[in-house]
């Protein structure tokens, strides 16, 4: 990553995001199904899929800022 020309913590930081919308968005949303074996079956998967969507954008639009300025992740890190 270093010698792509990207801040490690910054890439850490977007890689864990990215992994967190894949595991609870269609097809794979290993979460949602672990919520429905959780709840014996009372509730649908999409339910609570449609649940998820409001974190699913809240998470997109933090990639896409984090993107968008690289300076927001890594300017607490510097004072170390």
């Amino acid at each position: 990553v270093d010698k792509l020309g990207f801040d490690p913590i910054w890439f850490a930081i977007v890689a864990i995001l990215t992994i967190e919308i894949g595991l609870i968005t269609p097809p794979f949303g290993m979460v949602v199904f672990a919520m429905v074996s959780a709840l014996e079956g009372k509730v649908e998967i999409a339910e609570i899929f449609m649940g998820a969507a409001p974190f699913i954008i809240l998470l997109l639009m933090a990639v896409a800022i984090i993107i968008a300025f690289p300076p927001l992740v890594t300017w607490l890190p510097s004072f170390m």
